[in-house]
């Protein structure tokens, strides 16, 4: 049985584990090693460099101008780009996934961060009903139930809180192509928020949304369907299905897309280069 997770329990844990748990069981409990992968540089760098607009102009966004755009993405870019060296020093390794494949790199992320930074912006500055009322909020939640499971910490960090007229809203950034299409991580913000400010009055959440920067859009949903027993069953499913080592690869499109993929049997058929690969990744 793996010896996997401890502690809490997470969105990006079990979100991982569903799109497929081989390659959670790969980068999570195996902990194989890959090189950076660009797409997660440029989203972080944008999540940063939003979070320090944010930070800096709270409510008075409108006062931010393009230059102070540009001078917040470069620095948060390159700090990514820095830690990414310090990991893998060899840069021709970093992995370029997407649907422009190997243009994937410095200048496309440079071009495309810089374009999501301006988006979130635009959009902040379009909105002043909107209140921002936190800044990576962290929590940590006990979710009850009887049994075994009835201690189980669910811990998050949501991106965005904001109030419009109607109330409070969560906000993930998500700096891809595709909108998610599920709210299961937005339910979770939600859950997390609502119990952590539970003793004040007005501070429930019922809507969140993903901000898209590709196009500067929120797009709300209604989150009354993610019930504190919902989430604690999938919590609860996906202890069990780690601790009980079911990892089954879920083969498809995503493979090529992979840092695992060169490292997976059940992708690479177990070819030559692969078996190679296993070899010099467990001496």
């Amino acid at each position: 049985m793996a010896d996997y997770p401890k502690g809490a329990v997470s969105h990006s844990q079990i979100s991982s584990y569903v799109r497929c748990s081989k390659q959670f069981e790969l980068e999570r409990i195996s902990k194989y090693p890959a090189p950076p992968t660009w797409y997660f540089i440029g989203g972080n760098a944008v999540h940063a460099a939003t979070e320090f607009l944010d930070k800096h102009w709270g409510q008075n966004i409108g006062d931010v101008t393009p230059e102070n755009i540009v001078d917040a993405w470069t620095a948060e870019f390159n700090r990514e780009i820095d830690d990414a060296f310090l990991a893998w020093p060899d840069d021709d390794e970093w992995l370029k996934f997407g649907r422009r494949g190997s243009e994937q790199g410095y200048a496309y992320w440079f071009a495309h961060g810089l374009a999501g930074v301006e988006a979130y912006i635009v959009w902040r500055q379009a909105h002043p009903e909107l209140v921002l009322i936190s800044i990576e909020e962290r929590f940590d939640i006990e979710l009850g139930g009887a049994g075994p499971r009835d201690s189980i910490i669910l811990t998050g960090r949501i991106d965005r809180v904001f109030r419009d007229p109607q109330g409070l809203i969560v906000v993930d950034l998500k700096s891809g192509t595709k909108r998610p299409t599920s709210a299961l991580q937005l339910g979770m913000y939600a859950l997390g928020y609502n119990r952590s400010h539970e003793a004040l009055e007005g501070a429930s959440v019922a809507r969140g949304g993903y901000l898209m920067t590709k196009d500067g859009e929120l797009y709300l949903q209604d989150l009354t369907p993610f019930t504190p027993e919902l989430i604690h069953g999938m919590v609860v499913a996906y202890l069990e299905g780690v601790e009980h080592d079911v990892f089954l690869p879920n083969i498809g499109n995503t493979c090529f897309s992979c840092p695992m993929s060169r490292a997976c049997a059940a992708y690479s058929g177990r070819t030559p280069e692969a078996i190679q690969y296993d070899s010099l990744l467990r001496s």
